[in-house]
């Protein structure tokens, strides 16, 4: 958790309007610092309003194809 909270609050602006998450606990204490939505995978949201994580997830999952049909590796 709180490398996760560290590397969020390194790359995420102080000037946002909504982080939007799973509901995984690592998560738990980014309400604290930033407008923070969640959906509950294990249940079955996938989306709550303006609350959704598919996009960054198929971001996650195309850019993961590129690498591999390009790169096939890419080293720490």
């Amino acid at each position: 958790m709180e490398t996760l909270v560290r590397l969020i609050s390194e790359v995420v602006s102080d000037n946002i309007s909504l982080l939007a998450t799973d509901d995984h606990n690592a998560y738990l204490r980014l309400g604290r610092l930033y407008p923070h939505g969640k959906v509950r995978d294990a249940r079955g949201e996938y989306i709550v309003g303006a609350i959704q994580t598919n996009m960054i997830e198929g971001f996650c999952s195309i850019f993961k194809r590129g690498i591999m049909d390009s790169f096939h590796k890419v080293s720490r």
